[in-house]
């Protein structure tokens, strides 16, 4: 998962410095986050903590530093409950509304969740903006109080409905419909890099958006000519990604095609590459291709 700043991704052996001063040994993160303190390195037991798979790290995009993180638990019939803690040298810079909005777009469309909750202790304002920032909505307060830090607390609970979620997006997003190559050799894709725009030096499926009259396989078959200066037979259709990017929704038709005329001559894009299954998740994906990667080609 990406935003315009950050990278949120599991969490890694290499995290631990990062997690014990950020989270763990962070006191000001401690007052509003549950977490058991750590004096020391050696005291702070992190074993448990990479490769769980409801537990994110949230990392700066441009150092990959751990800076915080997000999980979701108590999951059933279609709900959870998220928490989230940012190290208090990196809060006021709204790190934690960006890393939460992207975790719910998360929950709800690749979890399949229809209700999300969240929680604070009651009278943390920043918490409480942040989740209003992110459309969620007053629900109860806690039963009774808890016990955290020798200080009885009590907890005000927010949360927010899939189709409330999917309202705020549709509120501010137009939708852009475009065709995808996926095109096989051997075992391998080919891919290319983006040279342009916010998106560049990212990677992604050679392709382009669908014309008025056209059908995906045309669009694809022309865009391939423009792009490449190749011609592909377009062989069935893999899957259909939609992605919320900030200033629209990408619904993507993607399809599996051969090279049948020409080698790829490179008329758009500032790199390319066949890469291996075992080399997919070796390149920055736009995230629209990674969905793609991820919920089909990986599992192939």
């Amino acid at each position: 998962m990406e935003t315009e700043r950050l990278v949120i991704d599991a969490v890694r052996e290499t995290d631990k410095e990062d997690y014990f001063f950020n989270i763990s040994h962070d006191k000001k993160v401690l007052e509003t986050f549950i977490c058991r303190y750590a004096e020391t390195p050696e005291e702070f037991d992190f074993s448990s903590y990479p490769g769980r798979e409801d537990l994110f790290a949230v990392r700066l995009k441009e150092t990959g530093r751990l800076i915080g993180i997000v999980t979701y638990f108590d999951e059933k019939d279609g709900a959870c409950e998220i928490g989230y803690g940012i190290g208090s040298g990196f809060w006021r810079r709204g790190y934690a509304t960006e890393a939460v909005r992207r975790f719910l777009e998360y929950l709800f469309r690749e979890k399949g969740m229809e209700t999300v909750c969240a929680s604070f202790f009651t009278g943390n304002d920043a918490s409480r903006r942040v989740m209003e920032k992110c459309g969620m909505r007053f629900s109860r307060f806690s039963e009774k109080e808890l016990t955290y830090l020798d200080v009885e607390r009590d907890l005000t609970y927010y949360e927010i409905r899939r189709d409330e979620w999917e309202a705020l997006q549709g509120a501010v997003r137009k939708t852009i419909r475009v065709a995808a190559a996926v095109i096989t050799d051997g075992g391998r894709v080919f891919a290319t890099q983006r040279g342009y725009g916010a998106w560049k030096d990212y990677w992604e499926f050679p392709g382009g958006k669908i014309e008025p009259g056209e059908t995906p396989e045309e669009a694809l078959r022309r865009e391939i000519r423009e792009e490449l200066a190749a011609e592909i037979s377009v062989d069935g259709l893999i899957d259909t990604v939609t992605y919320d990017y900030p200033e629209f929704r990408l619904v993507m038709d993607c399809f599996r095609c051969t090279l049948t005329g020409g080698e790829p001559t490179l008329l758009e894009a500032e790199a390319a590459r066949w890469l291996g299954r075992e080399e997919l998740l070796s390149v920055r994906w736009l995230p629209a291709d990674l969905q793609l990667i991820e919920a089909r080609l990986l599992k192939e």
